[in-house]
């Protein structure tokens, strides 16, 4: 069985075509969206971050469904 985690990326104003960075990689889906949830109010509003699950040990040729975002704040 291959293992999920859950990657956290900051995007300025929401845009992924803007700057960006990771805030952090769980193994708990709760545990990531608490930080995204807790990232918008610690930069003012400026970045709201996204959660994607995805898969260990596999990428985009492998498995079309390596990755998929799960969870985005609100702005």
């Amino acid at each position: 069985m291959k293992k999920t985690v859950y990657v956290v990326t900051s995007y300025r104003w929401g845009n992924r075509e803007d700057h960006s960075y990771i805030l952090g990689v769980f193994s708990k889906k709760a545990q990531a969206i608490k930080c995204a949830d807790s990232h918008v109010m610690y930069r003012g509003g400026k970045y709201y971050p996204e959660v994607d699950a995805v898969t260990l040990d596999s990428f985009s040729n492998d498995d079309d469904d390596y990755s998929k975002t799960i969870y985005k704040t609100k702005k």
